[in-house]
This record gives C-alpha cells, sequence and structure tokens, in this order.
C-alpha cells in the first residue's frame, strides 16, 4: 500500500503545542452548547483534541479505532475497525473527535456504526478539514487545504535519536 499522496496539499502548515490549543479552545463554546454526555476521541491522532475537549467541558472519554494503518504503516484501502464503541454509549449525546476529516470517509463509517448503537444524538468535531470534506463534519477548528504537520507528528525515535518524521521529508525545514 503507498503512502498518502501529500503531494496536492496547498503549502505546508506546522502546527505547535500552543497552536493546537488555541485552534481546540476556539470552538469549546459551540461544544459546549451541544453539552455531550460522552467524548469518543478516534485514535491515535483524535485522542489529543478529545482527551483536551473531555478535560475542558469534564466529560468521560471513551477511545475507538478505526484506520488505514498497522503500526504507523497504510495498509488498507478503506478504514478498518479496530476498537468499536461499547454499549456505554446508548441513548447518550455523543460527540466523536478526531483530528482531520479528509474524504468524510471515516466519520461515515463511524456515524453508521453508532446508530446501530441507538445513541440519542451524535455529533463529530475536528481539528483540521480540508475543503472538500468541511461539509462532512459538525464542529471543525481549521479549514485548510495545508499539509498540517501536527507536534505529535513530528518527530519519531528511531532507537537511538529523535528524528524528522520521513512521511515528510521533503516538507521539514
Amino acid at each position: 500500500m503507498k503512502p498518502y499522496d501529500y503531494q496536492n496539499r496547498k503549502g505546508v502548515k506546522q502546527i505547535s503545542w500552543q497552536n493546537f490549543a488555541d485552534l481546540v479552545k476556539s470552538t469549546i463554546p459551540e461544544l459546549a452548547k451541544y453539552n455531550p454526555d460522552l467524548v469518543l476521541g478516534v485514535v491515535r491522532g483524535g485522542l489529543y483534541p478529545a482527551t483536551y475537549i473531555s478535560h475542558i467541558l469534564q466529560k468521560e472519554l471513551l477511545p475507538i479505532r478505526l484506520t488505514r494503518r498497522y503500526q504507523d504503516k497504510i495498509i488498507y484501502t478503506t478504514p478498518k475497525w479496530i476498537i468499536k464503541p461499547t454499549e456505554e454509549i446508548r441513548d447518550k449525546k455523543i460527540l466523536v473527535v478526531d483530528d482531520i476529516c479528509d474524504t468524510g470517509e471515516t466519520l461515515e463509517m463511524i456515524k453508521k456504526e453508532l446508530q446501530e448503537h441507538r445513541v440519542a444524538e451524535l455529533k463529530t468535531y475536528t481539528l483540521y478539514s480540508h475543503l472538500h470534506g468541511k461539509d462532512k463534519v459538525d464542529y471543525c477548528s481549521l479549514v485548510t487545504d495545508e499539509l498540517i504537520i501536527n507536534p505529535w507528528d513530528r518527530e519519531l525515535f528511531n532507537g537511538l535519536t529523535f528524528i524528522s518524521n520521513p512521511e515528510y521529508p521533503k516538507y521539514e525545514e
């Protein structure tokens, strides 16, 4: 399986930890009005904003995992369920949190699964969305077609030292 094609991105946006915090906080008033019973964080990247949101709103956080990756390599053509939601979500107002909405395919699969669990109400939040995905998410902090490099994706440990994430070699400066 080939890695994502980042060549079509229009520029690069490096996000710092402070940018991350500011972006999440910019949407908190809207999320507070929704007042979810539970926050579902999409493992891995979605756990960063989900954890922050759950702390700020004082809501419980549960993980779900739907991904194309294994061991950080893209191996599935469509997202595969790894951790499905538990029955604890039944009859609850749910906020699903992920880091980014690109095509919306992951969010659509999550919505379908949650409907089968008969949630009372469902809203979605992503930290970022690309322009063609912005209408597929209920709340979003930043809409851009730039390649976004998150603070948690920037570096990896190779066993000896920290290195720039090789997935973004031509974008790091």
